[in-house]
């Protein structure tokens, strides 16, 4: 049986602004990672507590990212053979990419602060 004198409320205008307002947060939030990602990978290879004797680590460093269904990914990483035993022998000495990682994790909150907060409707 139908109801009467009911109300009836279009939402359809704040589930465009809704959306709106998650596709632009996401779309900020990859530039945000991107440049987080590519200055974290400048870091590392330029504050490197070893001595470079041939590059190979130095330059193996690489910062990525990726984004899949609202979800930001971004990683840090040394690629050379020898860079396993720079992060994690002799106490952690030569290590540089968790510690570059930990050092700037603060940049993190604020690309999320910065993509949500400069939204206008």
């Amino acid at each position: 049986m139908a109801r009467r004198g009911g109300i009836r409320i279009d939402t359809s205008q704040v589930t465009r602004n809704l959306n709106s307002f998650r596709d632009t947060t996401i779309k900020r939030s990859v530039v945000g990672m991107q440049v987080k990602v590519a200055n974290d990978e400048n870091r590392a290879k330029s504050n490197r507590p070893w001595r470079d004797r041939t590059g190979q680590a130095r330059t193996s460093i690489m910062g990525t990212f990726e984004e899949e269904n609202g979800v930001i990914r971004g990683a840090l990483a040394i690629g050379a053979d020898h860079g396993k035993y720079l992060e994690l022998a002799n106490g952690g000495n030569y290590a540089i990419i968790w510690p570059t990682v930990l050092e700037n994790q603060r940049e993190l909150l604020e690309i999320g602060r910065i993509a949500m907060t400069s939204y206008r409707i």
